[in-house]
């Protein structure tokens, strides 16, 4: 008996972190979104947006952060933005190349692939199955809760979704 079927399978990559990679699979039929993870190492070039509250602070000089240069403050040799925070998940061209409402699956390995799902869950047309370990999901909840915590003892950063943006590399 001869097989007339023809499968098909492509990979394509969605975003430029090598620490945290994100595919999206074609299987004959099915598409498959391999991890969602957003970049939080991005924050760590952002200005703290609340005062540091703490006795052993107090001798610290204050910052005259409404004077930076284009919303840039430099703290030695360190230049830091001065802007609401963002978050970024993937390349931008990528992101709108993608049909959400044909991606049949998402597909969780790891608690930091966990962070971008709200988003997508939210913001896009995707309406498909999410598939994750039980650790995954519990460990993911927590570092979830830990961020929008976090995100809320910040004053000017409301922890909203679409402050999320596709990466722009």
């Amino acid at each position: 008996m001869v097989s007339t079927v023809h499968e098909t399978f492509w990979v394509k990559r969605l975003n430029s972190d090598v620490h945290n990679p994100c595919y999206l699979v074609k299987l004959n039929d099915v598409n498959i979104l391999l991890d969602c993870c957003i970049n939080t190492s991005i924050l760590s070039c952002f200005m703290p947006d609340h005062p540091l509250i703490s006795s052993g602070c107090c001798d610290l000089p204050t910052l005259g952060r409404r004077a930076s240069n284009l919303g840039l403050v430099t703290i030695g040799d360190q230049t830091f933005l001065d802007a609401k925070l963002k978050f970024c998940m993937m390349d931008e061209k990528q992101f709108d190349s993608i049909i959400w409402d044909t991606v049949d699956l998402i597909l969780i390995s790891n608690i930091r692939s966990i962070l971008g799902l709200p988003f997508i869950c939210t913001q896009t047309t995707f309406r498909g199955r999410v598939l994750a370990t039980e650790p995954v999901v519990k460990f993911g909840k927590i570092l979830l809760e830990d961020l929008v915590e976090a995100l809320e003892q910040v004053s000017s950063a409301k922890p909203d979704i679409s402050q999320i943006t596709t990466d722009t590399k």
